[in-house]
């Protein structure tokens, strides 16, 4: 019988020390993962009192911007909301909307591949469900999204889950160093801004695909999502301003033909007013970090002040008729 304690007490405090392990190294959220930075912008975005402005995109927005600054420049609570190109189009702004407050300014940034992809512009479900298990928060921003049941949570969730915790776990076990990690959640400033890979240089550069041609029924998809967020944004008193992207030079030259019948679309079907022109931020790599869609700091920095000059031009011509219309066809940064 002493045997048979001593066994059974041995086995408990084995599987005791391994599920400490576990939660200690792989509880989702309270880690250095990328996409807990979410939970940080949205309380950012729930408890800055105004005037707001708010920048909405993929990791072109997470990557090349610089809140501070544009604070200093117009005088208004800057929070960056942006953070990953998969999680689809509609997904910053569903978010923002939940959030929208009268005289809010919005910059609506997103990548070329999110207006042109039916893959993009839908977002990778393996990706939201990791964003929705590191924030659980983020589920109410995804209207397709459901509660479990609990039979589906014994018979396949919580194994799936455990999986995850698992393997998780290990790794960050492993990389202990996190404060190291430029895609982590400790390189985002209090704004929302990614600056752990400022002053870096990168490993490698990672080549973008060209931007694809669009379908028909994509490219009025995208219209249609964008149109539904000014008109929503309009009706709660909010300002939205349409920026494209920055891009390396030579994906935009190898998708220039897609690129000009994107804009001449949005030019002629989107209701909200443009910023610049495509080419306004085709830039040459060294603008760039680690991939096409990344500015460096120096590169975000300006294109900060860019955008901060066009919507102050903006506001003193607001009564303008020709607002949603007309844009700085020359406008263009240079370094």
């Amino acid at each position: 019988m002493r045997r048979f304690v001593a066994r059974v007490a041995t086995f408990l405090l084995l599987q005791s020390i391994v599920v400490t392990f576990v939660i200690a190294y792989g509880v989702p959220g309270h880690g250095n993962n990328y996409l807990a930075a979410f939970d940080d912008k949205v309380r950012r975005l729930e408890h800055c009192r105004g005037p707001r402005l708010v920048v909405l995109g993929g990791s072109n927005v997470a990557f090349g911007f610089n809140s501070p600054l544009m604070e200093q420049s117009l005088g208004m609570e800057t929070v960056n909301l942006g953070l990953h190109v998969m999680l689809g189009l509609s997904f910053p702004m569903d978010c923002y909307l939940q959030h929208a407050r009268r005289g809010d300014i919005v910059i609506l940034c997103p990548e070329y591949h999110l207006l042109t992809s039916p893959q993009h512009q839908q977002g990778d479900p393996k990706l939201v469900n990791r964003l929705i298990e590191q924030c659980p928060r983020a589920k109410r921003y995804l209207p397709g999204a459901t509660q479990s049941s609990w039979k589906q949570f014994f018979d396949h969730d919580a194994l799936w889950i455990a999986h995850q915790w698992v393997g998780r776990a290990f790794r960050n076990a492993r990389d202990r160093n996190e404060d190291e990690k430029i895609y982590g959640r400790r390189g985002f400033n209090q704004f929302g801004d990614m600056i752990a890979h400022h002053d870096r240089v990168a490993d490698e550069w990672v080549p973008l695909d060209p931007v694809p041609e669009s379908t028909p029924e994509c490219l009025q998809q995208s219209i249609d999502a964008l149109n539904r967020f000014e008109q929503e944004c309009r009706n709660r008193g909010v300002t939205v301003y349409f920026s494209y992207p920055p891009l390396e030079e030579t994906t935009f030259a190898d998708s220039q033909q897609v690129i000009e019948n994107l804009h001449r679309a949005i030019e002629k079907h989107v209701e909200i007013p443009l910023l610049h022109s495509p080419e306004a931020f085709a830039l040459d790599r060294k603008c760039f970090y680690d991939t096409g869609y990344h500015l460096n700091e120096e590169s975000g920095k300006q294109r900060t002040l860019r955008l901060a000059e066009a919507i102050r031009h903006r506001q003193q011509d607001r009564p303008a008729a020709a607002l949603a219309s007309r844009y700085e066809r020359g406008f263009r940064i240079e370094f």
